[in-house]
């Protein structure tokens, strides 16, 4: 526990079985620096004060006689191992080191009682340091203006010496810039400074938030065992974002019964079993600070009826896109699923969880019960508003029956579930008004995916950011709980303006969080350059059918935080990699924090490969955060990029080309009028190469992307496409938001197409068994892909399709961790 009773301050008192959960923030000499609690201080590593004038007179001691190496701050460490609950036996480093010299050197003796009583500089508490929450505090020359923090001592938490950080040249960099800002007079803006909305607490349900950033419950596709129990890559995925300062957590979507299973892996808290891991789960989030919730889910006429064993339920027989019709539930069935969430809610409780969500979303059973268009029931649960709402309503009773009138409950709705008739937006603030009447603690305010969806949402590629504000505003507008947005904030800077005009009151990042869960501590640290960006690709969501667990195309970490990180290498080696597209860029990132000499060669194409020519893409430019990240952060690791180089002064190479385009042969065209897509796109083809009549040919995103860039360049582009949709290999909202923005620069799409042979620029091609004619054209674009480079290098091929991306991008940093 802690005692706040010898600190004044309102700073708390250090215990080994507990972290301290306030700090000193008013103060300018703090009580629990003084000679009577240097015990405390000491053993928690906890601060010291300033006190300066104008002049820059001080009264601090006098420098230690051993300092950290490779540093220029003078500031001492101790040298034994650390007693706090990172674990024993290992030893603090100074965040001032190189990656080189991640240890510190001995400190100084224990000091006199004089310099006790005596001010030391106050440094900014690492934001990394596990079990707590990144805080920034003020540094400045004002008299008696300093305040306390964490990490007076600069002891930073590392793994062991050996393990290279993904973050630590970063926190190195902000040591020492705090460190030279201190020395010089400068002040550091603190994060209440730099984001004075979103740092703001909050009470919601009685729980008190540190701040209003949220996680948001995104699901890991594949974290969780088979029988949806939690495991240790689970917990390790979810420990990483609860120590990023969060104000909450929230558990993505678990399935409160088995008819509602929804893809491999799926979350289960529909039995008594579930609870052990359950708890562990909670266990793990918690102890870094945040409250966390468990979202309910049901998957209604979305489940799938091979993982479930069962027909689909909903409460009318609609099919849903691209699934079968459902079996429209009984009264006996509306009553078991009651059961089931309110069960579910008590196993939450009896795990940990400080309250649930219920999921009325996207497409899934509860949404379908309140929307007009996927509920046509005549019966109490249908015919009217008040009768929709009946089921979720009896499922938020029977969780106050089972889990305390006083639970918290929230819930996802929606502005729009994109369906002709469905809930628009003023339906959904009619939903947010009954909710509230009926208790609940906090509403997120999202979107459904019904058939309208591709054309009128804008949660894709090219969509902007914080797509859904005004969702939000309209909801808060009815209400007066808590009100949560969602739907692609990429930055602090856009989540602080939503809060800061009143749109909302909190903000839950998703996407965001997968590409790098330190986004919050890094941007309230002033590092927003270091945060690995979300590009908007949708490769995170690549694999689910397979149960590759979530990941990210630029940050292969993701989900497999629970491996050991690469260690410095045994013997620095000279590398050459070939080709900087993504996978190339990762494996040459890792291999340098790794200690290696790294060079990389662009080989033929611009910085970033294949990334670098889908930025060009209308509606994709986005993209180009990616290849923007690598640039930057490779430029810190001085890796060299060059146009290329000969191999034979390296001790190795790395083949990180696409490979060789994938040409057709079609009888009666010239092999001089089939041109590969990347040369299109590369600007190696000009106009009187194309003409104006171009046939683009191939299966994926790869050919559509590449019709649409030349659509738009105007050029009268036909797309033919193998399969029986174009662009198969893309997640559906891209596909389909790409194909509408082909059709409005006046593109044709054929589709199941197969080309025979061409007689003066006219294409005999197949459609379904029937011969046909297109045309005519005056050149032909291949964008059908690559055959991968094989030689004897190490091969980690460039990769157009994201989630195909993802996969070489994970080869690639296994591969840098060998060399």
């Amino acid at each position: 526990m802690t005692d706040r009773s010898d600190a004044p301050c309102g700073r708390a008192r250090w215990s080994p079985r507990r972290q301290p959960s306030a700090w000193c923030t008013a103060s300018a000499t703090c009580p629990t620096s003084s000679a009577s609690s240097w015990a405390t201080t000491r053993r928690a590593r906890r601060c010291s004060t300033t006190r300066s004038t104008r002049t820059g007179a001080s009264t601090s001691p006098k420098r230690p006689r051993r300092s950290c190496r490779a540093t220029s701050c003078g500031r001492a460490m101790c040298s034994r191992p650390s007693t706090t609950p990172t674990g024993r036996g290992r030893t603090p480093s100074c965040p001032a080191t190189s990656v080189a010299e991640r240890t510190c050197s001995p400190g100084p003796t224990r000091p006199t009682p004089s310099s006790r009583s005596a001010a030391r500089t106050c440094r900014p508490r690492p934001a990394s340091r596990p079990g707590r929450a990144a805080r920034s505090t003020a540094v400045t020359t004002e008299a008696s203006s300093t305040r306390c923090c964490w990490a007076s001592l600069c002891c930073h938490w590392r793994p062991s010496s050996a393990t290279v950080g993904a973050g630590s040249a970063d926190r190195q960099r902000t040591a020492r810039a705090h460190g030279a800002q201190a020395e010089s007079g400068a002040s550091v803006i603190t994060a209440a400074e730099r984001y004075p909305a979103l740092t703001r607490p909050i009470t919601v349900g009685g729980l008190v938030l540190r701040n209003r950033m949220v996680m948001s419950p995104m699901t890991t596709y594949g974290l969780p065992d088979a029988d949806g129990s939690s495991n240790e890559r689970h917990r390790a995925y979810y420990e990483a974002r609860a120590r990023s300062g969060l104000g909450l957590i929230r558990v993505e979507s678990a399935m409160v019964h088995l008819s509602g299973k929804s893809w491999p892996h799926h979350l289960a808290v529909d039995d008594d079993r579930c609870i052990p891991e359950l708890a562990r789960l909670v266990r793990t989030i918690k102890r870094h600070g945040p409250p966390v919730v468990l979202q309910l889910h049901h998957g209604g006429r979305v489940a799938v009826e091979a993982l479930s064993g069962t027909r689909p339920l909903a409460p009318s027989p609609l099919a849903a896109s691209g699934h079968s019709v459902p079996m429209e539930m009984t009264l006996q069935d509306i009553e078991e699923m009651v059961e089931a969430f309110g069960q579910a809610a008590r196993r939450a409780r009896e795990a940990g969880f400080d309250g649930v969500e219920l999921h009325i979303g996207t497409a899934y059973l509860l949404l379908s019960f309140i929307s007009p268009a996927q509920n046509i029931r005549q019966d109490e649960y249908g015919r009217d508003f008040a009768g929709r709402m009946r089921f979720p309503l009896r499922i938020v009773d029977r969780i106050r029956e089972l889990a305390g009138r006083e639970y918290p409950i929230g819930a996802r709705i929606v502005g729009s579930d994109y369906h002709d008739g469905g809930v628009d937006l003023s339906y959904g603030q009619q939903v947010a008004r009954r909710l509230e009447t009926a208790g609940l603690a906090y509403l997120d305010v999202s979107a459904g995916i019904g058939p309208n969806a591709i054309r009128d949402s804008p949660l894709t590629i090219g969509g902007g950011q914080g797509v859904f504000a005004d969702f939000a505003a309209a909801v808060k507008s009815v209400v007066t709980i808590p009100v949560m947005s969602v739907g692609r904030y990429y930055s602090l800077a856009t989540a602080e303006e939503a809060v800061a005009s009143g749109k909302t009151d909190l903000v839950a990042f998703a996407r965001a969080l997968i590409a790098d869960p330190e986004l919050v501590t890094k941007s309230l640290r002033g590092e927003e350059t270091t945060v690995v960006p979300c590009i908007g690709c949708q490769a995170c969501h690549g694999g689910m059918t397979q149960a590759l667990g979530v990941s990210c195309v630029l940050n292969p970490a993701t989900g497999h935080e629970h491996e050991a990180g690469p260690r410095a290498a045994a013997e620095p080696r000279r590398v050459l990699v070939r080709g900087s597209g993504v996978p190339g860029l990762e494996l040459a990132r890792v291999a340098a924090r790794r200690g290696h000499d790294v060079t990389v060669a662009a080989a033929g194409l611009p910085f970033g490969g294949l990334l670098a020519l889908r930025a060009r893409v209308p509606g994709a430019e986005e993209v180009a955060r990616g290849t923007d990240y690598f640039e930057r952060t490779l430029a810190t690791l001085r890796v060299r990029i060059v146009d290329d180089v000969p191999a034979e002064r390296f001790d190795v190479t790395v083949d990180a080309r696409p490979g060789s385009p994938i040409l057709p042969e079609i009888p009666g065209v010239s092999p001089a009028k089939i041109i590969p897509g990347e040369h299109v796109l590369a600007g190696r083809a000009g106009n009187e190469d194309l003409g104006e009549r171009v046939a683009v040919v191939g299966p994926g995103i790869f050919a559509g992307e590449t019709a649409l860039y030349l659509a738009a360049a105007g050029k009268d582009v036909t797309l033919l496409a193998a399969g029986e949709q174009p662009m198969e290999d893309a997640h559906g909202l891209i596909a389909g938001t790409t194909a509408l923005r082909f059709a409005a620069q006046g593109g044709r799409v054929i589709t199941s197409a197969t080309v025979h042979a061409a007689t003066d620029g006219v294409l005999d091609i197949e459609v379904g068994g029937e011969h046909r004619q297109a045309g005519p054209f005056d050149c032909i674009v291949a964008a059908i892909g690559w055959d991968p480079p094989d030689g004897p290098e190490y091969v980690v091929a460039d990769a157009w399709d994201a989630f195909a991306a993802r996969l070489q991008v994970l080869k690639a940093t296994r591969l840098a961790r060998k060399i």
